[in-house]
């Protein structure tokens, strides 16, 4: 209907040439605030829109007359107004001026902030790609007349290049806003769900190109990494089940799942998933499951005169915070099911051989196994494990190699020594032996043959190697010490304490037996710690936002190896027997702190509540 010309004003402000209602008594008063269009007639009066309108007179006929003087135009317009009704059409066409943030990673929810004006709850909106293709938008808020947040999800069917803009608008009451630009951040993105290049040992593999190893490896510092679960798997979840370990991150990156059980990394019962070593990095909208540290075994020896090597630290299943440089956010991840276990300590042998010729087991490492004592010619020591791979196992062609990741290199008397395991990433190798055992690298145990030292593996076994010496097991870094026994003539056994974390330590090795001649009955070795189920952080920082747990978390420490029986010690038939290795301790709390910070945080040991 058209609406009338605009009344002529008297002075007293009312309508020229109309009877006066109480109606139409406020109407100049209200007329000078609306524009004449905005006024329609109904029955000859001048009235307000038709949210404001009086009502219809009962009979539904309109007066006579075109000034409406008429009895029944006074009755219509003595009606009540009615309240404004909230569910009419608006008259104000909304508008769209900013979006925030204005980038986000693709296959991911970003929730953004619209600004504008004439925004109301039935507002809604809508976002489409540079081809035309609709970009999902779901959880639409209204906040007040001016802002309304809203999530957008790029998905298969939207264009997802890097720099690719998605146009997005707001309607209300079927009037379109124009549009503001939502532009796709650069991000390297997962297209399979396999992990079929884990390598050997497990951990070392180079990946495939499209998998979440492989693109871990090559994503630059500052990268994003995304999953594209329609390619990975056909469906809108996916699950990436490992075959090693993944690689340690060493530079700043995001891991981003995209949502809510999209993307679960699965540790196939036996692997760590993550190992943060420097950089800030960011772990966010993923499942972390079913993970597993176990540290690696002590070595063991065939013979009566030599202790078994210290078990190393099984920690930091789903997660492994390392350096001071490390800086790890975690925001909307599940961790479940994780197992940490302590390695078990070595055995002691039981066979007799000539004095100083009885080689010495490698300390485990992380994951590793120490190499044991298969052949005693030239007194040859097993190399450490480390990080990923076994110590090299003592024979008759000399001493031991350390294990991938840090093991240390057995020792030997004559023939060659064992080499050093590589590092496990950026971080320190293990020693080459010598003389004695090399010292253990990060992750790794110590080589065998006296009084190396394990980093986070277990000590190795002592052996003596001259007459008069002195044997002593190798120092453990929160692995079990080894323990320490002579091979021959007045030599002194010496067992080591298990290595200290900030709250427990790796068992300690056990004491070796007495003999009266030359020899003594090899002690076991300690088993190595067990923390942090879910996370270890050992010296950097944690910040852990909207995460959560399920399932089952457990620690346990590793078992002390047993000690040579009695009554076996070489020249001497009644020589006591060698004692147990003891066990590592444990604290089952799913995060641990070793020497960093939780939530900002120094508190250390078991941290109740941070998940």
């Amino acid at each position: 209907m058209r609406a009338r010309a605009y009344p002529e004003r008297i002075r007293d402000g009312g309508l020229k040439g109309d009877v006066r209602t109480p109606v139409e008594s406020v109407m100049p008063k209200l007329g000078a605030l609306l524009p004449p269009a905005s006024w329609i007639a109904v029955c000859g009066i001048a009235i307000l829109p038709l949210a404001c309108q009086p009502r219809a007179p009962a009979d539904g006929a309109c007066p006579t007359g075109s000034g409406g003087t008429g009895a029944a135009a006074q009755d219509a317009g003595t009606q009540d107004v009615d309240a404004p009704d909230a569910a009419a059409p608006s008259s104000v066409l909304p508008s769209l001026t900013a979006i925030h943030p204005s980038t986000g990673a693709p296959y991911s929810y970003t929730t953004v902030t619209l600004t504008g004006t004439g925004f109301t709850a039935a507002s809604t909106v809508a976002a489409t790609d540079s081809t035309g293709a609709s970009v999902a938008v779901s959880n639409v808020v209204f906040h007040d007349s001016t802002s309304l947040s809203a999530t957008l999800f790029l998905s298969a069917t939207a264009q997802v290049a890097p720099n690719a803009v998605t146009a997005v608008s707001v309607s209300t009451n079927g009037a379109r806003s124009g549009t503001v630009s939502f532009t796709t951040a650069s991000a390297e993105i997962v297209i399979h769900a396999t992990d079929n290049a884990a390598g050997t040992p497990a951990g070392t593999g180079a990946g495939e190109p499209g998998d979440l190893r492989y693109t871990m490896l090559h994503a630059a510092s500052g990268a994003t990494i995304v999953f594209a679960t329609d390619k990975m798997c056909g469906a809108s979840s996916c699950m990436i089940q490992l075959n090693g370990p993944l690689p340690p991150v060493e530079h700043d990156v995001t891991i981003d799942g995209g949502g809510a059980e999209r993307i679960a990394v699965d540790g196939n019962g036996r692997y760590r998933a993550f190992f943060v070593d420097t950089g800030t990095v960011s772990l966010q909208k993923l499942t972390v499951q079913n993970t597993a540290a176990v540290g690696g075994a002590g070595g063991a020896s065939l013979f009566v005169c030599t202790g078994g090597a210290g078990g190393g630290l099984g920690a930091g299943v789903s997660l492994f915070v390392n350096r001071s440089t490390a800086q790890v956010n975690i925001a909307d991840v599940t961790f479940a099911n994780a197992v940490a276990v302590g390695g078990a300590g070595g055995a002691s042998g039981t066979a007799t051989n000539a004095p100083y010729t009885c080689g010495a087991g490698g300390g485990g490492g992380m994951a590793g196994k120490g190499g044991d004592v298969t052949s005693s010619v030239a007194s040859s020591c097993g190399g450490g494990g480390g990080m990923l791979g076994d110590g090299q196992d003592a024979s008759g062609s000399g001493a031991g190699n350390g294990g991938v990741g840090g093991g240390g290199g057995g020792g030997a008397a004559v023939v060659s020594v064992g080499a050093a395991g590589p590092a496990y990433g950026s971080n320190a190798a293990g020693q080459a032996g010598g003389a004695n055992g090399g010292n253990g690298g990060f992750g790794g145990g110590a080589g065998g043959c006296d009084a190396a030292t394990g980093g986070f593996g277990g000590g190795g076994s002592g052996v003596q190697l001259a007459a008069d010496g002195v044997a002593i097991g190798g120092l453990a870094g929160a692995g079990g010490g080894g323990s320490g026994c002579t091979g021959g003539f007045g030599g002194v056994g010496a067992a080591r304490s298990g290595g200290a974390l900030a709250t427990l330590q790796g068992g300690t090795g056990g004491a070796c037996g007495g003999g009266a001649f030359d020899g003594e009955a090899g002690g076991g070795g300690g088993g190595g710690a067990a923390a942090g189920p879910a996370i270890f952080v050992n010296l950097g920082s944690l910040t852990i936002a909207n995460s959560r747990r399920t399932g089952v978390f457990i620690a346990r420490g590793g078992a002390g190896g047993a000690g040579a029986p009695s009554g076996v010690a070489h020249g001497d038939p009644s020589g006591s027997a060698g004692s147990a290795g003891h066990e590592g301790a444990s604290d089952a709390t799913p995060v641990f702190n070793n020497g960093g910070t939780v939530n900002g945080a120094t508190t250390l040991g078991g941290i109740e509540g941070a998940l």
